[in-house]
């Protein structure tokens, strides 16, 4: 619109001309930091501090997220009706409406 009113001579400059980076070039963006993965036996020490400092849930949500995949949000909606316990495995079915079901085998 405005490069219409300056090709028009209705207005002198395009205050809004797209740049070719989509930034004004002042900001460089910030490094992304490296990706840590914690070990099994760092996610055993790292439950059993929660379980230390915050009981039992935190030492659940640790292991399990960490199991998982799941995010914080999907393990807080978790209710026990979701979950297929048996044969010493479980998967999480529905956890998540606006995703798709999926479920997960955990051993």
């Amino acid at each position: 619109m405005m490069e219409d009113a300056v090709a028009q001579r209705i207005r002198g400059d395009n205050p809004v001309a797209a740049s070719k980076s989509g930034r004004c070039g002042k900001c460089e963006p910030e490094p992304k930091d490296e990706r840590v993965l914690a070990t099994p036996s760092q996610v055993r020490l790292i439950a059993r501090n929660g379980l230390a400092l915050y009981g039992l849930n935190e030492y659940a949500l640790v292991l399990t997220s960490a199991y998982t995949g799941l995010r914080i949000g999907e393990l807080a909606a978790v209710h026990r009706s979701q979950l297929e316990l048996g044969d010493r495995a479980w998967s999480a079915a529905a956890l998540c409406p606006s995703k798709p079901v999926r479920r997960r085998r955990v051993h």
